[in-house]
């Protein structure tokens, strides 16, 4: 999954690539390899993973951040905001996107450790969830691609619990009996940020003032970090 990602990016091309939700940062790394030009910055809101995340990649930065509160990130500094498995923010990713950026957005898809989910009783998928999905774009973005991954994986007994403790589940305590035949099944969209925003009249979308009031302006000189300036 991570080289379906890095692929995706790398098809639209990118200067600086901001991954919301981006954990440890391993798919933002890929990404930067697979872009020897471009920089990154990675925003969890979990301080434990984006100081993990800070040692990801020589050209990211890492920064403690609730996606769903607003990214401490300039308007328009970013070429491509990426979403994997994450919670996302549509207005905030358009904001922080430049005119002609690309949103890349990773959900998992029906057969996604079925298998896995009907053996520990885990959460199933929101069925309407590729429903919400769109509606949430909606006078945001466009599609320009869609593309389904699936494949099987023979996960150790310790996998399955990473796996497990990853998800939704993770404080249910579900004992993990042995070793499990894992459904690999994603779905990785790409979508390009509209000139105009809902509103139709080229202004950013109406957001909670005062949430925005930082920004991420670092002298990219210095290994591991990037400079976000507006109007990109």
């Amino acid at each position: 999954m991570i080289a379906l990602v890095a692929r995706a990016v790398a098809a639209v091309g990118a200067g600086v690539v901001v991954d919301a939700g981006a954990g440890t940062g391993q798919y933002l790394a890929a990404v930067l390899d697979a872009i020897p030009t471009a920089v990154g910055i990675a925003t969890d809101v979990s301080v434990a993973a984006a100081k993990r995340a800070a040692n990801a990649h020589p050209r990211l930065a890492s920064l403690a951040a609730d996606t769903w509160k607003g990214l401490p990130i300039t308007d328009g500094a970013a070429d491509v905001v990426l979403c994997v498995f994450a919670p996302r923010n549509p207005a905030d990713f358009f904001r922080v996107l430049a005119p002609g950026g690309h949103l890349v957005v990773v959900t998992p898809e029906p057969d996604h450790l079925r298998s896995l989910r009907a053996a520990y009783g885990l959460l199933d998928l929101d069925p309407d969830k590729d429903t919400r999905l769109e509606q949430s774009l909606t006078g945001l973005f466009e599609l320009v691609s869609s593309d389904r991954l699936t494949w099987p994986v023979e996960a150790t007994a310790e996998q399955v619990a990473d796996v497990i403790a990853m998800g939704p589940n993770a404080f249910h305590g579900t004992p993990v009996t042995g070793p499990e035949r894992l459904e690999i099944d994603v779905r990785c969209r790409t979508y390009r940020r509209l000139e105009h925003g809902a509103n139709g009249d080229g202004d950013l979308p109406q957001r909670e003032a005062g949430k925005h009031e930082s920004r991420a302006d670092v002298d990219p000189a210095s290994p591991g970090v990037v400079e976000l300036r507006p109007g990109r």
